[in-house]
């Protein structure tokens, strides 16, 4: 067995919070809570220990520390848990078994990568993708992970409030200074020091081996935190300025001035990470911030749209408008399979999804079966797995989790649309999507700046505090 260091820390941590925790039940979800959703945000690379062939990363450890409060919480609260969500988790559940069902009764595979495998190597020796076959462990790990995010996010809906919510993205807030003040840091000595300095130094201390050298953006190193790739490094600053605009909409204050700073910060910082994903962000950020612009009618999320803009051509510019044309020139190849593309990252993630798009339409209700196949698209991934029936329960159960704090429809189809079809659907695995702690927070702050009222009581941020140290 072999331990890091940052692992020996996660676990004091850990045990720290249970025991400050340990007689209320409901302050122990909210630490674990908060801890699962920054730990997948920044500690996604590295492990905290080995044991032969088996990893424990910290996300899967966040997530299981969660689980325990968390299933206590749903036997000693299921009054409090909305009456509908036991009864779409058990359809979601048994729908999960019926795609599985299908391809293993008719012995049908299909032609794509299994989660265990990668796509490169296959177009880097201009192989067709292999056919594939229902897969029983991947089947049970992934629905096992299912079952853990369906009881946190149960215990979600029975203890969190709109102030619960509140103070949690203020703890999150002063996060995002500190991580802002880190990645500055990295920034100076990225560019006069050494450029793998505190890579080096970060990785050392979580157990990640290799790691992308920061991407130059107009000469300058962009800081990638303790990420081992820039396409996670631009959803850590997107996350973060997601909190600023939630404190800019609640939080009643004299000057704004702060947030304001912090917000273009990290909007600068995450189109500097270079990467394809970040136009999705940017995206993603630009219309949540024309609907709070319509909502408030603030002069801020109009300014910000304007500056946002200039910054989205300058990355198109920079970086992918050569790669954005071969998409096109290429896309009209795909039907002849992967020996007839070249082995450039946009056009394999292209073609991933463009795959298991049509094992969807030919399979649209159930899906050909967890586990199978996937894609560089976490909703292509996911429809293909379990079907347009299984995507509709799954939404169900995501707006059933949030049926306390009574958002709007309007503010549910914003919210969804861009939470589905701009953050996942060109972009990320299908388990960043529907696993972790982190995308359901994001969803549930989306929905929030989507609303066109003040649901939440005005408060200042000092009273924010005060209401925290209660907690």
């Amino acid at each position: 067995m072999t331990i890091t260091i940052g692992g020996i820390i996660y676990i004091v941590i850990l045990i720290v919070i249970f025991l400050k925790n340990r007689f209320s039940l409901s302050r122990m979800y909210r630490a674990f809570f908060e801890l699962a959703v920054l730990t997948e945000f920044l500690l996604n690379a590295g492990y905290v220990a080995k044991l032969g062939n088996f990893t424990i990363a910290y996300n899967y450890l966040s997530s299981f520390a969660l689980f325990i409060p968390s299933l206590v919480i749903c036997i000693e609260y299921r009054k409090k848990i909305p009456s509908r969500m036991p009864i779409i988790s058990l359809l979601f559940l048994i729908e999960l078994f019926i795609g599985v069902s299908f391809s293993t009764l008719t012995r049908t595979s299909y032609q794509g990568v299994p989660f265990n495998d990668n796509y490169d190597s296959y177009f880097v020796y201009g192989k067709n993708l292999p056919f594939v076959s229902v897969d029983l462990n991947q089947f049970v790990n992934m629905f096992v992970r299912f079952v853990i995010i369906i009881t946190n996010i149960s215990a979600f809906s029975a203890i969190y409030s709109r102030k619960d919510f509140a103070i949690t993205a203020n703890h999150f807030y002063k996060v995002g200074r500190f991580v802002l003040f880190i990645a500055l840091i990295e920034f100076f000595f990225d560019n006069f020091v050494s450029d793998s300095l505190i890579r080096s130094l970060l990785f050392s201390i979580i157990g990640e081996s290799g790691y992308f050298l920061p991407r130059q953006f107009l000469n300058f190193y962009s800081p990638l935190l303790a990420s081992y790739e820039p396409s996670e490094t631009s959803f850590v600053y997107y996350f973060f300025a997601l909190v600023a605009l939630f404190q800019l909409k609640t939080a009643n204050t004299k000057s704004n001035e702060k947030i304001i700073i912090y917000f273009m910060l990290y909007l600068l910082l995450l189109v500097t990470t270079g990467a394809l994903t970040s136009l999705l962000l940017l995206s993603s950020l630009l219309l949540v911030i024309i609907v709070y612009l319509i909502n408030d009618r603030s002069y801020f999320a109009g300014a910000c749209i304007i500056v946002g803009s200039i910054l989205a051509f300058l990355v198109i510019i920079t970086f992918f408008s050569n790669r954005i044309n071969n998409i096109f020139y290429y896309a009209a190849k795909f039907n002849y399979g992967v020996a007839s593309l070249p082995p450039v990252s946009e056009i394999i993630r292209i073609y991933s999804i463009y795959n298991v798009l049509m094992h969807f339409f030919n399979h649209p209700l159930f899906g050909i079966g967890l586990g199978i196949c996937f894609s560089f698209g976490a909703l292509p991934t996911l429809l293909c797995n379990i079907g347009l029936v299984g995507f509709l329960l799954w939404i169900s159960l995501m707006k059933a989790s949030l049926s306390k704090f009574s958002f709007s429809r309007a503010s549910y189809l914003v919210s969804f649309f861009n939470f589905f079809f701009i953050l996942f659907f060109f972009g990320y695995h299908m388990g960043e999507m529907v696993f972790y702690e982190r995308s359901f927070f994001i969803l549930v702050m989306l929905t929030y700046l989507s609303c066109k009222e003040k649901r939440l009581p005005i408060q200042s941020r000092a009273n924010l505090n005060k209401n925290a140290m209660k907690a």
